[in-house]
């Protein structure tokens, strides 16, 4: 199971790339995900377990009926075909239709007749859509042909997929992307320095790293270090990008640093190996830095999504990030979400009160980022804030009948955050 599903995460961002086979590549970036198939295959292990293993092929079918519906159903935006979600999503399911499903599920190896024309059909939609200027319908009908075959409608697909991004489509631009850039060479084309710089300003996290290249080496664009470090230190900042640190590192390696707090803070992001100490708290301060306004070119949105990646351990982050969800500051109200964000940082808050009796471990505290903190206040203050996620709680249930809690936190864990806001 460990191997099915983490062989699933690692080969999502490859799903659709036709490339040749390496094993030089990243395991993990943040392209990587769960997909339908972890959903399924945890659905088909609770299946066989629940049935037995003296039951009959019935009741093995009967009983994979019943989870795959169940973790479908839980799971609706895994990946799945339309036909498949629909099949799913269905409240009576029978044998038969298991049956057909797994007909259709074989289709897959080979296309039949029908669905060749249906296929031809979207293929004609995309390009109608196209010609009537109707984008982003034309850009979804390119998606879905992309999945059914891509090989044998890439001009087409390309093609909408250009003109959409050409007109600022940034779903297509993305896609785009992914076509000029090859993650195994570690190779850009030049035509995709206009997508990268537009996704850069439009907050696309995943153009940050590649953008920097095209800067770094001139690649479609003149070369500029200064622009190259500012899409690096991005990708670094919210991507925690590898190459990008190494890049920085080159850029940086003998300039001479100041002592105010922002050179203080990047020095501590690019060599933190180096410099070991505050580093683990200098993303979390930059996040602080934009919620108290002293950083003018982010939104709050993007505070709230450094906070809930880089939180720390002395309750600082986890004070902040509550009180972001707590307040709606960058993000949708969640008092459920915020009551477990605040009880972290009350644990972690008696902790750094009580290591401030140590010596050095006060030395170190105070002479870190988060120096400027009086503890005792802020485990106060977040009390105060428990006790306010807990009455909106209470009032969440009576106002909806029940809630189930743990679904509502386990979808805010599962958030996605592909992009940062940019202020304009």
């Amino acid at each position: 199971m460990y191997g099915a599903i983490l062989g699933d995460i690692i080969g999502s961002r490859f799903e659709f790339d036709n490339g040749g086979w390496t094993k030089d590549f990243e395991l993990l970036t943040y392209e990587s995900k769960w997909t339908d198939d972890t959903v399924m295959t945890i659905a088909i292990a609770e299946a066989l377990m629940n049935a037995g293993k003296d039951a009959s092929v019935s009741e093995i079918e009967a009983a994979c009926i019943k989870s795959m519906q169940k973790w479908g159903q839980k799971y609706p935006y895994a990946g799945y075909g339309n036909r498949f979600i629909h099949w799913v999503s269905s409240r009576d399911i029978d044998i038969e239709g298991f049956a057909a499903h797994m007909a259709e599920t074989r289709k897959d190896t080979g296309f039949t007749e029908d669905s060749d024309t249906e296929t031809e059909e979207l293929c004609d939609a995309m390009c109608l859509n196209l010609k009537s200027e109707m984008l982003y319908d034309a850009f979804e009908c390119a998606r879905e042909l992309r999945n059914i075959n891509f090989s044998k409608y890439r001009d087409s697909i390309i093609n909408c997929y250009k003109k959409c991004a050409d007109n600022d489509l940034a779903e297509a631009m993305l896609e785009m992307i992914k076509l000029l850039i090859n993650n195994r060479t570690q190779t850009i084309e030049p035509e995709a320095f206009p997508y990268l710089q537009r996704l850069s300003v439009l907050g696309y996290i995943e153009s940050f790293r590649w953008l920097g290249d095209c800067y770094y080496f001139g690649i479609g664009c003149d070369k500029d270090v200064a622009k190259a470090s500012h899409s690096y230190f991005e990708a670094l900042l919210f991507d925690s990008n590898m190459h990008s640190k190494q890049q920085l590192q080159k850029i940086y390696k003998n300039r001479q640093w100041n002592d105010d707090l922002m050179s203080r803070l990047m020095k501590s992001l690019i060599f933190n190996d180096e410099y070991p100490g505050c580093s683990g708290d200098a993303a979390e301060k930059i996040a602080e830095m934009i919620l108290d306004g002293q950083l003018s070119g982010y939104e709050p949105e993007t505070a709230y999504f450094l906070l809930k990646r880089v939180t720390g351990e002395d309750g600082i982050g986890h004070y902040r990030l509550g009180e972001c969800l707590l307040n709606g500051l960058g993000t949708e109200p969640n008092p459920v979400a915020a009551q477990y964000v605040l009880w972290n940082a009350q644990w972690e808050l008696e902790l750094t009160i009580d290591e401030l009796e140590d010596d050095d471990r006060r030395s170190e505290i105070e002479n870190g980022f988060h120096g400027n903190y009086d503890f005792k206040q802020v485990l106060e203050k977040v009390n105060e804030m428990m006790e306010e996620a807990v009455i909106k709680v209470r009032e969440l249930v009576e106002k909806q009948g029940c809630i189930d809690e743990m679904q509502i936190l386990d979808d805010w864990e599962n958030e996605k955050i592909i992009r940062i806001k940019r202020r304009e």
